[in-house]
C-alpha cells in the first residue's frame, strides 16, 4: 500500500494517484481573465512557461500563437501567470476532458475570449442554444441522388485571412450569409476532374446543413 505524500498544490495529503487528473486556469494577474484552460495530469500546468521561454525574441504573435505570446507579454510587464484549479482528482480522461470543454464553451462565451486553439474535445455535445438544439434534434434527414460535395465545418475560428478576405473559417450560430460562404468556399484540395461530377456544395456543421451553392 502507497503512503500518502504532501501536495503543495492543494495544500494537503493525498493517497495514490488513483484520480491523476485535473483542469487548470492560467489568469493574466494584470486584469484577472482567464486565458486558458487546459487539462492535465502531474506538471503539466509549468510546461507553458517553458513554452514562452524557449520562443525566439522575434517571434510574432501568429508565430508564438496566442497563449504563448500572452504569457511573454506578462513576463515582459514583470510578472507570470496565475495557475488555478477549476476541479482536480478527477478519475478518468473522458471526466476531465467534459470538464475541460464545459469550461471553455462557458468562458468563451461569457469572458474574454480563450487563447485555446480548440474548442475542446467533445464539443458537439456543448454549449447550444435552444434554436441549435432543435434544429440538430428535429432535422429530416437529406435524401437526394443529385450528386454533391459535403464540407464538414468545425467550430468558428477567427482568423484574418487578407487574400480571400475573410475573418475567420468553421461555423457559429448567428453568422451572416457571407461569412458561411466564405467558409465554405475555401480552402479546399480539390481536383478539377473530381469537382466537375458535383453540382453542389453543402456546407455541414454538427451533422446538420447550413447552406448549399450551386458550383460554377
Amino acid at each position: 500500500m502507497e503512503k500518502a505524500s504532501w501536495n503543495p498544490l492543494i495544500g494537503e495529503y493525498i493517497g495514490p494517484p488513483e484520480a491523476p487528473y485535473y483542469i487548470y486556469l492560467l489568469i493574466d494577474p494584470r486584469n484577472a481573465e482567464v486565458f486558458y484552460v487546459g487539462k492535465g495530469t502531474g506538471d503539466r500546468f509549468r510546461a507553458h512557461g517553458v513554452e514562452a521561454l524557449l520562443l525566439p525574441d522575434a517571434a510574432t504573435p501568429v508565430e508564438a500563437g496566442e497563449k504563448v505570446a500572452r504569457i511573454r507579454e506578462i513576463q515582459e510587464s514583470g510578472d507570470e501567470p496565475r495557475v488555478e484549479f477549476a476541479r482536480f482528482r478527477i478519475a478518468t480522461e473522458g471526466e476531465a476532458y467534459l470538464v475541460e470543454a464545459t469550461l471553455i464553451d462557458a468562458l468563451s462565451r461569457h469572458a474574454a475570449p480563450l487563447t485555446n486553439t480548440m474548442r475542446g474535445h467533445d464539443s458537439d455535445f456543448g454549449l447550444v442554444s435552444l434554436v441549435e438544439l432543435e434544429q440538430k434534434l428535429a432535422a429530416p434527414e437529406l435524401t437526394t441522388s443529385t450528386p454533391a460535395i459535403l464540407i464538414k465545418l468545425s467550430w468558428w475560428t477567427p482568423d484574418q485571412d487578407t487574400e480571400l478576405p475573410r475573418g475567420g473559417f468553421g461555423y457559429r450560430p448567428g453568422m451572416t450569409q457571407t461569412e458561411l460562404y466564405d467558409s465554405t468556399r475555401a480552402w479546399w484540395v480539390m481536383s478539377q476532374s473530381t469537382v466537375r461530377g458535383y453540382r453542389y456544395a453543402v456546407a455541414v456543421y454538427q451533422g446538420v446543413t447550413r447552406g448549399v451553392w450551386e458550383i460554377d
